[in-house]
């Protein structure tokens, strides 16, 4: 079954026990969602060669994942501070500052990280992947009309598939 970006979304969850929800956005905002270096374990496999002959894998270090998409917010909430922006999310200011959010970094005095959450559904069938301990950086592009906010994201862990 094949799932096209209008039947998505991407959201940012907190590090809580039962995380809250505190920032979403519809996938048709997106063009460009990408996550890559997916492997078992998030564990890298390591080729073990004896006297030029391969005996199997080991595994090596744990490997993070990259996460990035883009998204092109209503121009009239960029710097609106009473509005959702999603730079409020990589600065944790305006309204994501003051929001009751619990960190998913396992060291509370370190930077702020939280789980992105990407689910599809067709009408009837949902699918989802959950990230965690993602942390965040951010690039703006301006073209033409159009203002692209891009997200990168580094995260650690295996995936959790629903």
């Amino acid at each position: 079954m094949s799932f096209v970006k209008r039947q998505g979304t991407i959201t940012f969850l907190d590090g809580a026990g039962t995380p809250a929800e505190f920032f979403s956005c519809g996938t048709d905002d997106i063009g460009d969602l990408s996550a890559s270096d997916m492997q078992h374990l998030q564990r890298a496999a390591i080729a073990v060669i004896n006297r030029c002959g391969f005996k199997g894998y080991v595994f090596g270090d744990d490997q993070p994942l990259s996460l990035s998409f883009t998204f092109r917010p209503p121009i009239g909430t960029f710097t609106k501070s009473d509005s959702d922006r999603i730079l409020d999310v990589v600065y944790k200011s305006g309204l994501q500052g003051t929001a009751p959010v619990t960190t998913d970094n396992p060291i509370a005095g370190g930077p702020f990280s939280f789980k992105v959450k990407i689910t599809y559904t067709d009408g009837t069938t949902t699918a989802s992947i959950l990230f965690h301990q993602c942390h965040v950086t951010a690039s703006i592009e301006e073209s033409g009309d159009t203002l692209m906010i891009k997200l990168s994201f580094t995260s650690y862990g295996v995936p959790t598939l629903a």
